[in-house]
């Protein structure tokens, strides 16, 4: 599952947030991207860095009934 990281999950452990730890992680990469112009505000030129982690994620409160999401391999 790929995660663009909109939301800083809780991880199945029940302590560790999606970004603190995915944010621990090995730079695999940095790639730089132009965004777009947007109304008033000018295109500008963004560098993205790239990590990724293995992760099971903790359901959302609002949707216990799921349980845990397990990770992909």
């Amino acid at each position: 599952m790929l995660n663009s990281g909109e939301h800083n999950r809780l991880l199945a452990d029940g302590q560790t947030y999606l970004w603190d730890y995915v944010s621990e992680q090995p730079l695999s990469g940095i790639r730089e991207i132009e965004i777009p112009r947007r109304g008033k505000r000018s295109s500008r030129k963004v560098k993205l860095e790239i990590r990724f982690a293995k992760v099971k994620l903790k359901a959302p409160k609002q949707k216990k009934h799921l349980k845990e999401l397990p990770a992909n391999t």
